[in-house]
């Protein structure tokens, strides 16, 4: 089974970017966003500090 995966990167001030992506039942969301391609675009990105939220929600 597959799943529609929408990942958002978005700012305030200018900066947003989304990407659709097909991805295999059980994937996390670290796995969405790495497959995203986001993290390469916006280096400043650092899952380790920055919080990460689904339909809203941290």
């Amino acid at each position: 089974m597959t799943l529609s995966v929408e990942v958002y990167y978005a700012l305030p001030e200018v900066k947003s970017a989304v990407r659709a992506l097909s991805l295999g039942e059980g994937v996390t969301l670290r796995e969405a966003i790495e497959a995203s391609g986001l993290l390469a675009q916006f280096p400043e990105i650092d899952l380790s500090m920055q919080k990460v939220g689904v339909f809203g929600k941290i």
